[in-house]
């Protein structure tokens, strides 16, 4: 327990939620008639917000431990390294394998590519303008491997259905992604030869546009 609590010791975010726990339990002492009450609450405070956060070191460790197995029962999950959700999804859609492998796999690799730009451009690399553009190159053939499974389906409409709905579910996964880094290079309005005049449009641009990017 005591390990859990200093892991977090880092997080701003935890330490402010921490003090709000421990005031909200001394103002509550304060409210009975008794002594010592502010020191009471205090330690009080402290002991609640310890099991608290224990609890979500626990619950977030288990999640891990659980992608963790997901990755080893499909090893090509692997090379998205910890994009949870990204590997939940083509694990929960790994039925889809029976209908068409080829694009389910070419699907992860678009993804993998996609996650490795995506986290060059973040890290501020070079031509970040530039590694947008294969950004949405790479976003554009996951989406469109993942389409095309729908022609290898017999004729089934609920399975269609369900394609159909999975798609949107990736591109809004996918999308996150490409907002965050829309809002990070439009920070960046210095003008030289490695960026663009014109703030980028998060609207994906057609797709004839990438034909000649390797």
């Amino acid at each position: 327990m005591i390990y859990n609590y200093l892991n977090l010791a880092h997080s701003h975010k935890v330490f402010i939620e921490c003090i709000f726990i421990i005031f909200i339990t001394v103002y509550l002492f304060n409210k009975l008639n008794i002594s010592i009450k502010g020191v009471l609450g205090f330690f009080v405070g402290i002991i609640i917000a310890w099991f608290y956060y224990d609890k979500i070191i626990f619950i977030k460790s288990a999640k891990n431990n659980n992608i963790e197995k997901l990755k080893d029962e499909m090893p090509i999950l692997k090379s998205l390294n910890n994009e949870n959700e990204l590997i939940l999804f083509y694990y929960n859609n790994n039925n889809l394998i029976n209908y068409d492998v080829i694009n389910y796999y070419e699907s992860i690799n678009n993804a993998k590519l996609f996650v490795k730009v995506y986290n060059g451009i973040m890290s501020d690399t070079v031509l970040p303008y530039y590694q947008y553009d294969i950004l949405e190159k790479h976003m554009i053939l996951c989406l469109n491997h993942f389409n095309k499974i729908e022609f290898n389906i017999p004729n089934q409409n609920n399975v269609n259905i369900y394609l159909k709905q999975n798609l949107e579910i990736l591109n809004t996964i996918l999308s996150k992604y490409l907002n965050k880094i829309i809002i990070h290079l439009n920070k960046n309005k210095n003008i030289d030869i490695f960026v663009k005049k014109n703030d980028l449009n998060p609207k994906v641009k057609e797709f004839n546009k990438f034909n000649y990017i390797i």
